[in-house]
């Protein structure tokens, strides 16, 4: 609105140019400025100095290309015109008209007011508190030359706020007070009764419980938590929107002659409710009777018709013709057709309750690809990006498999931005794939401090999931700075990390990296030294371990590792009243292991840096001991799943997310070993399953926890992001359920532990993450310790 122009000098803009024309080629003898102070709509004039209207003067004149002695252009002129319009300072008007053998101009500016300040009142001339939201959206801004124009405008534009906060019945005027230096705006809101929907009816639904249609409306009945969070207003334009939404649901299941009425009773306004009726002509169910497939030639029609779940008989519903248009459209993407549309359309028949339902498919060119081409990564090698593509050059375009290739692109998190063209060449049908990629930030070097499970710790870390050890600096300046600014040892895909975690409980150290395409073939190497140290009540372990893997990928999203991993464990500092299981560990250990792992991963990442789409499984059996030789012989597997699944997208693109989570571990000793050592059997409790104590289930010893060899773990959550504008703010809700047994043969389902509860996500700057839950065990056992708050934060800087 406050770019408007205003009409009245737009036409008197144009009345100047068409009488100007005839005037080209003619020199400007005059241009003179008359300038009117600022007037409000009831015709109260403002004051103006002489040193104003002489200001006015030379503003007008400096932005001016016309000048006295040129030439007169009508189009240079217009121009000149504008541009004095875009300062948003007055409204002006202008004309022409021959003097002497030259062209005079005269211009009649209006000055506007200037705006000194903004309020906002209720009738009682109380102030009334507006949102900063609201308030840039009007015209009128402290500071900013006032158009009257647009006051009507703005008072519809708060009235339509309110009305939209639960005030139906809200109107808005404002006032002008006029003042030496400007003007004072005004708006008084009469904001009326503030109305809750006490109930909503639906009436003519014999097809569909009135549950199910209150699950298609955005409106809803007041209750106890919405009077605490929100919720439950009567918004009207809300009530039209959800007649539309529920005609549109009917519609998608086949009742084409569906009408949809809202009525509202508001004679209880005063009272402060509404109750909502939504009147429901049903109609018939339409049924197809034929299925037609219009326009195929290019691929075989029977294999194109086979995508059609559809039958004749079947109800109309649009679900499951949306399936199938997309089924379709894979069909054509697969064979490179990149172009392909389908519409779906009815047509009516005159046999009652049946239609016949048209695919009309309108193919385009098959396209095959030349060559693809990588722009925009200064910093990543092509062969980085090529390796996560699953299409090639000389292939036909697989639209299928190109978004595929994205998301894996994406997956990587080198790259803000990801874009594609495609380029003609020689041959119609042969293109250019263009992928232009922006590069990100994504090393990190964190220095902070973390609190979860293990308390508080010290954070030194160090890692670049897109290293490269070859791009070498010329001096050690060149390695730091060309390091942290993304110029030298980066770019080449290797993962690198270094972490210093002190602790009181805990202590870590270690250094890991890992070329997940060794020798540009599809091996991945890992070499990792770590020593760690923790401090249980009970005893105190240090473990100094190697971990080298060689692992090879099936497929894009799927890959095998085998690590030998030699570790030596030193325990020490175990009181009298520790369980006797802890004194079988006492003093230095030496253990060799094989362990054995398949990784699938499934998922789709959001331009968030979320997981909202897919699933991951990781798998792993390891070998302790035995023909390895060392102190202890045991075998330990687990397996873990995470699952999510997207319930819905807003225009920001931020998901509500299902996700669910699952663990299985089981051990078990082997070689005459007598039992798995405690320091590797599982524990759970924590953020592992809330609600209950870090290590707090499962198996004791007198008053100790001492984990246990049979290991299950549920969990699910569901995430939704906060309307903050950004997706730095979760909420979550969650139901975990687990079970920790010594062995099979004391593993009962009825032990199963379960706890509920809620959460918030909160990561205001990438650098800072807190988590917040709370859980409350449903059902849990007398020996188990229970924790209803679980606090996680992490900070760098």
């Amino acid at each position: 609105m406050k770019l408007a122009i205003f009409p009245l000098s737009l036409i008197l803009i144009i009345a100047f140019y068409v009488s100007a024309f005839a005037q080209e080629q003619k020199p400007v003898v005059e241009i003179s400025i008359v300038v009117h102070p600022p007037e409000l709509p009831d015709g109260t004039k403002l004051p103006m100095t002489e040193a104003e209207r002489s200001s006015v003067e030379q503003t007008v004149l400096g932005n001016m290309r016309t000048t006295v002695g040129a030439l007169f252009s009508a189009e240079r002129f217009d121009s000149d015109i504008k541009r004095l319009m875009r300062l948003r300072k007055y409204t002006l008007s202008a004309s022409t008209s021959p003097k002497g053998e030259g062209v005079a101009i005269k211009l009649d500016i209006h000055l506007l007011p200037l705006v000194k300040e903004v309020e906002f009142k209720d009738p009682q001339e109380t102030n009334l508190s507006v949102s900063d939201e609201v308030r840039w959206r009007l015209s009128a801004q402290t500071g900013e030359f006032l158009n009257p124009h647009l006051l009507d405008y703005d008072t519809e534009e708060l009235a339509d706020h309110f009305r939209k906060q639960g005030y139906p019945l809200a109107k808005a005027i404002y006032k002008l007070s006029p003042s030496a230096d400007g003007v004072t705006v005004t708006y008084i809101v009469d904001l009326g009764p503030f109305v809750v929907v006490s109930d909503i009816l639906f009436e003519g639904n014999e097809s569909y419980e009135s549950d199910v249609l209150y699950s298609k409306i955005e409106s809803r009945v007041r209750t106890f938590l919405r009077s605490i969070f929100g919720g439950g207003y009567f918004i009207e334009s809300q009530i039209k929107s959800d007649a539309l939404a529920l005609k549109k649901f009917y519609y998608s299941e086949g009742y084409l002659d569906v009408k949809v009425t809202a009525k509202t009773d508001e004679s209880g306004f005063k009272d402060g409710i509404a109750k909502v009726k939504f009147s429901i002509q049903e109609g018939k169910r339409y049924k197809v009777r034929t299925v037609v497939l219009d326009g195929v030639s290019k691929l075989p029609i029977n294999r194109v018709s086979q995508k059609i779940e559809t039958k004749a008989g079947d109800f109309v519903r649009k679900e499951s013709i949306d399936a199938d248009t997309e089924r379709i459209l894979k069909l054509y993407y697969e064979a490179g057709y990149i172009t392909a549309r389908v519409d779906t359309s009815y047509r009516v028949l005159e046999e009652e309750g049946f239609i016949d339902l048209v695919f009309r498919v309108y193919e385009g060119e098959q396209i095959r690809l030349r060559r693809i081409v990588i722009q925009g990564n200064w910093r990543t090698r092509d062969k980085v990006i090529r390796r996560e593509l699953t299409i090639s050059s000389g292939e036909l375009c697989d639209l299928n498999r190109l978004r595929e290739s994205f998301n894996r692109v994406l997956r990587l998190r080198y790259f803000s931005e990801i874009g594609v063209d495609f380029v003609d060449t020689d041959a119609p049908n042969l293109k250019d794939l263009v992928i232009q990629v922006k590069e990100a930030r994504c090393g990190q070097f964190q220095m902070g401090f973390s609190y979860g499970d293990l308390g508080f710790q010290g954070k030194f870390l160090l890692i670049h999931p897109n290293f490269d050890p070859f791009d070498l600096p010329t001096s050690f300046s060149e390695a730091f700075l060309g390091f942290f600014e993304g110029r030298r040892l980066v770019g080449g895909g290797y993962i690198f990390k270094i972490e210093l975690s002190p602790g009181r409980t805990h202590s870590s150290y270690g250094f890991n990296i890992v070329d997940p395409y060794l020798f540009d073939t599809k091996y991945r190497l890992t070499i990792g030294p770590q020593y760690q140290k923790d401090i249980w009540s009970e005893w105190t372990q240090e473990e100094a371990s190697l971990n080298l893997g060689i692992g090879r990928y099936l497929s894009k999203d799927s890959f095998v590792e085998i690590f030998a991993r030699p570790r030596r464990i030193t325990t020490t500092d175990i009181p009298s009243y520790a369980a006797l299981d802890v004194f079988d560990i006492e003093g230095t250990l030496d253990l060799y292991s094989l362990s054995f792992s398949f990784v699938l991963d499934k998922r789709n990442v959001d331009k968030h840096s979320k997981s909202y789409k897919g699933f991951k499984i990781r798998a792993e059996t390891a070998y302790t001991g035995g023909f390895l030789g060392g102190d202890w012989s045991y075998s330990k597997h687990s397996l873990t799943a995470n699952g999510y699944l997207p319930l819905y997208a807003d225009l920001l693109e931020r998901h509500i997310i299902l996700s669910s989570r699952f663990i299985a571990g089981y051990a078990e000793p082997h070689s005459g070993s007598p039992s798995v050592p405690i320091f590797d059997r599982f524990f759970a409790g924590g953020s592992m399953l809330r609600g209950f104590e870090y290590r707090g289930i499962g198996p004791t010893e007198g008053k100790s926890h001492i984990g246990g060899s049979v290991l299950t773990i549920l969990s699910t959550e569901l995430s939704i992001p906060l309307p903050t504008g950004t997706d730095n703010f979760r909420f979550a809700i969650f139901l975990d359920a687990g079970n920790l047994a010594s062995s099979w043969d004391s593993y009962y389902l009825n032990d199963t532990r379960i706890s509920a509860g809620f959460g918030l996500r909160i990561q205001p700057q990438p650098f800072f993450s807190i988590n917040l839950d709370f859980a409350w065990p449903l059902r849990r056992l007398s020996s188990d310790e229970t924790r209803n708050f679980h606090f996680f934060f992490d900070t760098s800087f």
